[in-house]
């Protein structure tokens, strides 16, 4: 543990006069440290802005946190699907086997966490941001080296999840997680196409999302082209924490004079009379209370002078806040459709607040699609499909027949606000003439299920479509 040298100084000068138990001297040195901003409440060693990693900065920052809270929201107000291809438009599977897979994620059956499928996209969303590497582990019961759907245990999310190369050039995952003292090795199975630790009579099989560069032969943070946009806010917003800390003083400097002190003709006997006289002169209120919070007292003899001298300084808080909006403007920016106004829920009445909105919400649609969409169809399709060792597929091959036109998708019909817009826009398409009547109702009500039996006439559908809903897309009954 780090000690800085007064805390030193002051647990040894302590622990000389006096035995204590070790639990005393523990407790003695935790509220030093605290004392001199070296340690938190829980009695963790604190460390300074310049001892954090580059991930530790990225997680600490409240504009990374801010769009992370921002981007759940939007990704749990979609609903993850299957679907399969085919002629005009995909449909949702209603396959067992894929929708079995479904279930596992939207019932981790994990007893701590995750428990349900918005912690696992709120899991997967902090740490990708932060890290850049990311992964959840599928946990099966072992079965003769296969996997079958039966044998699903639970869903586990690593604490930590580190990507390295073996001494033979292959790469493997290290994660460490709750239910085991030592880290998980996962290496690349022939037998699964995945990465895999077989332990205890189980099987780990990671579903890994990363952000690999290879330019950099590393997985880095999407946050890191930003990163001194991210130090600067952290810096600007501590230093207006000590600021204030402090009641924002100091403001001025208080010059006192004494001619009592300065005469040649004072004897040092004299002059210590003077001085005593001075410290015992009758303070009329108490230096304590809270009315007395933020004043200073000066004492000084009839004869003494006291000037004024004002700090010249930059207004503290007006740049604090600039440096904490600037830096914050450029972080949003980084994201797809970001925007402070959205993220940080500003009152904006403008033209352009509903479209700034909607653009966040396809921001980050576009964003989940090749993050966790992608992925969970590679992780999918190599456990089921790829796999000759596989037998779900030989024992069942009607209901794989079609597994390859499958894919992952994110349903977006329960986001009101993209459907309405997206109604406008297909209603304006069909009045300037640039769609047919067919396409237009089909594409209604490909929107919306709900219009499915609305009358196929396509100026009564939309006059229906008016009476039904607004602009915003709610209902108006």
């Amino acid at each position: 543990m780090k000690l800085i040298p007064n805390i030193t100084k002051l647990f040894s000068k302590k622990a000389t006069q006096e035995e204590d138990t070790v639990e005393q001297s523990y407790v003695r040195l935790m509220e030093a440290m605290r004392r001199n901003n070296v340690a938190d409440t829980s009695g963790r060693y604190k460390k300074s802005m310049n001892e954090l990693s580059e991930e530790e900065i990225i997680d600490l920052n409240i504009s990374v946190n801010t769009i992370n809270k921002k981007q759940t929201s939007i990704i749990n107000n979609c609903q993850l699907v299957i679907k399969e291809i085919s002629e005009g438009r995909d449909q949702k599977t209603t396959n067992i086997y894929y929708n079995r897979f479904l279930e596992w994620l939207n019932k981790p059956n994990n007893h701590l966490s995750p428990r349900k499928i918005e912690d696992i996209f709120s899991y997967i969303i902090r740490n990708y941001n932060k890290t850049g590497l990311v992964g959840i582990i599928f946990v099966f019961k072992k079965a003769k080296d296969v996997v079958y759907l039966d044998t699903f245990e639970k869903i586990i999310t690593p604490k930590k999840l580190h990507l390295q190369t073996s001494k033979d050039l292959d790469l493997e995952y290290i994660a460490q997680i709750k239910e085991e003292i030592e880290p998980l090795k996962l290496v690349y199975s022939g037998n699964y196409l995945n990465f895999v630790c077989e332990k205890k009579g189980k099987i780990y099989i990671l579903c890994p999302f990363t952000n690999f560069i290879e330019e950099k032969g590393q997985c880095i943070s999407p946050f890191a082209e930003t990163l001194p946009f991210i130090e600067g806010q952290n810096a600007a917003i501590e230093n207006a924490k000590e600021y204030y800390k402090n009641n924002c003083t100091p403001g001025l400097i208080i010059n006192v004079n004494s001619e009592d002190f300065t005469s040649s003709t004072k004897s040092n006997t004299e002059r210590q009379r003077v001085s005593q006289e001075i410290m015992q002169e009758k303070i009329k209120n108490d230096l304590e209370g809270l009315s007395n919070s933020g004043k200073s007292k000066v004492i000084f003899t009839k004869n003494g002078t006291v000037t004024f001298e004002r700090i010249t300084q930059a207004v503290v808080s007006t740049e604090i806040e600039k440096m904490i909006n600037m830096c914050g403007d450029k972080i949003y920016a980084s994201v797809d459709g970001g925007n402070r106004s959205v993220f940080e829920g500003l009152n904006e009445y403008s033209n352009n607040a509903e479209i700034k909105i909607e653009e966040s919400y396809k921001g980050t649609i576009r964003m989940a699609k090749p993050l966790l969409c992608s992925n969970f169809d590679i992780f999918f399709q190599n456990l089921f499909v790829n796999n000759e060792t596989q037998p779900l597929r030989n024992k069942f091959p009607k209901q794989f027949a079609n597994i390859e036109n499958t894919y992952f998708a994110l349903d977006t019909s329960g986001v009101e606000i993209l459907k309405a817009r997206e109604i406008e826009e297909i209603k304006e398409l069909y009045k300037a003439n640039l769609i047919t009547n067919g396409s237009a109702v089909d594409n209604l009500k490909s929107v919306d299920d709900k219009w499915n039996n609305l009358n196929n006439n396509s100026d009564l559908y939309f006059s229906q479509i008016d009476n039904q809903i607004s602009y915003d897309g709610k209902s108006k009954v």
